[in-house]
């Protein structure tokens, strides 16, 4: 059956994404499956979105919001990267937030699951860190990522306070190594 499932995204147009950098599409999206996986995941939240089975409602990081997010694979959220919304940030709730980087080029990517053991955020300074790929990319801050009872709640913005850790990155843009 999932090789009957991955077979048919192929036929509605949809590429392979299990050449991706990143092994933890395999686990993430039908398309990063290959013939070995014997329960494989649902569609990501890009795939689903452009065959009109989940809708995304967009978020601009411009106007800081706190957003909240319902495990439901019917729903996303979208927030673009760029003005034109050409490049953007695709968020997903399953067993943990998922955000994907979608446009700038490029394929689509997963960027990460939060929070993760390390991190609560995806900022430019964070560790994953995000910075978006188009000229004009705003530098998207996801903040403050909670989970609890089957929902997601976080922060939207174009900046927020930063942890010790970012101050220290931001202290070292610009330095060589070495110094």
């Amino acid at each position: 059956m999932a090789i009957l499932a991955h077979e048919f995204m192929h036929l509605l147009g949809f590429a392979d994404k299990y050449d991706d950098e990143k092994a933890s599409v395999a686990d993430a999206c039908i398309l990063g499956t290959g013939y070995s996986v014997k329960s494989p995941p649902p569609p990501c939240a890009e795939c689903r979105v452009q065959l009109g089975w989940t809708a995304a409602a967009t978020v601009d990081p411009a106007a800081p919001a706190s957003i909240r997010l319902d495990a439901d694979l019917s729903r996303a959220v979208r927030i673009p990267v760029t003005p034109d919304g050409e490049e953007s940030l695709l968020l997903e709730l399953r067993d943990r937030l998922l955000i994907w980087h979608v446009g700038g080029g490029k394929k689509i990517e997963l960027i990460g699951r939060f929070p993760s053991e390390t991190s609560d955020r995806l900022t430019p300074l964070s560790e994953t860190s995000f910075r978006g790929r188009s000229v004009g990319a705003r530098p998207v801050w996801i903040t403050d990522i909670r989970l609890q009872d089957g929902k997601a709640w976080f922060q939207v913005s174009l900046e927020a306070p930063m942890t010790a850790f970012e101050e220290w990155r931001r202290s070292r843009v610009g330095k060589r190594l070495g110094d």
